[in-house]
């Protein structure tokens, strides 16, 4: 389905890369076009694994893979001239090894469903009016996590746009954690999503341990911003240092919305994530396109702090009404 879903993906994708930036070289929309598509694979397999519970593999295609990106990338940084399109290459190569590892795991999980020759129809149906609040959430979510970068590179320039790129992806990065975290809550709070005595419960569990787990990433990533970002970049991209200590702050919202979020989804409740994801999209947006002209990448920063604090406020004030 996924591939036969590529050739509209690519057309659509090339036509809005060249409207947004019509001066962007066509190698370069080409790779990133291809490379989204394949990280979009990457992640269905990496759901396929989490409902089998294969975290394993999971953690190795993950760590071994995106580790020898960076250590490329990083070798590239510190022995030749930067070069965005080698660099480009680099993770391209990366994510295709890294689904032909796991392509051969894959197919074994799935094999199981090609005893189902039948459609049901009706079916069919009942699953897309369930799923698609919750693909919207996703794609709402999706978009306010990205529309900061374009916003950024049509009101600022590119130079602001590599600091604020670079940032947001090591404070990204700094939160992956979160993932293997938040498969096994969402298994654990399904089971239990009628008994709102035990969801509270482990509710105060994961608060707790995500507090924790939050303070002490920031932490490091406010006072090392610099060290971090010399060893990664030579300090090329020193602006991206002040970026990241202010996003280091986000850290606890973004580690507490997935909870919340987590927990309405596990009881049904997708069309109240969904509105929560395109009400934070709309702020980020307004707010962005007004503070960016003025304060630059700094108040990017800012709002998305802004946005991922409001998504956790959002939903535990659903969460309250219902079961505490």
């Amino acid at each position: 389905m996924i591939v036969y879903s590529f050739p509209v993906y690519f057309l659509l994708s090339y036509i809005l890369f060249s409207v947004i930036y019509p001066s962007f070289p066509i190698e370069y929309n080409l790779i990133i076009i291809i490379l989204v598509f394949l990280f979009s694979i990457l992640n269905l397999f990496v759901r396929v694994f989490s409902a089998k519970f294969k975290f394993k593999e999971i953690f190795f295609s993950q760590l071994v893979f995106k580790f020898a990106i960076l250590i490329f990338i990083t070798l590239l940084l510190y022995f030749y001239q930067f070069d965005l399109y080698t660099s480009l290459i680099i993770i391209l190569i990366g994510y295709v090894l890294q689904l032909i590892f796991l392509y051969p795991y894959v197919k074994i999980l799935i094999s199981n469903i090609k005893k189902f020759s039948f459609v049901n129809i009706k079916l069919m149906f009942s699953l897309l009016a369930v799923s698609l609040p919750l693909s919207l959430a996703i794609l709402f979510n999706f978009l306010y996590d990205k529309i900061d970068i374009i916003l950024i590179s049509k009101l600022t320039g590119f130079s602001e746009t590599a600091d604020y790129g670079i940032a947001y992806g090591l404070y990204r990065s700094s939160t992956l954690v979160f993932s293997f975290i938040f498969v096994a809550a969402f298994s654990k709070f399904s089971k239990i999503n009628e008994l709102n005595s035990e969801i509270k419960l482990l509710f105060a569990k994961y608060f707790k341990s995500l507090v924790v787990i939050s303070i002490v990433i920031s932490v490091l990533l406010y006072f090392f911003s610099d060290f971090i970002i010399a060893i990664l970049y030579s300090g090329k991209y020193s602006a991206a240092g002040y970026v990241m200590q202010v996003l280091s702050f986000a850290i606890l919202g973004l580690s507490l919305n997935n909870l919340t979020g987590i927990v309405l989804n596990s009881m049904g409740m997708f069309k109240s994530n969904m509105y929560i994801a395109l009400t934070a999209l709309l702020i980020n947006v307004i707010l962005n396109l007004i503070f960016i002209p003025y304060f630059g990448i700094v108040a990017a920063a800012v709002i998305s702090v802004i946005t991922e604090y409001f998504i956790f406020m959002a939903g535990a004030f659903i969460l309250r009404k219902i079961i505490f």
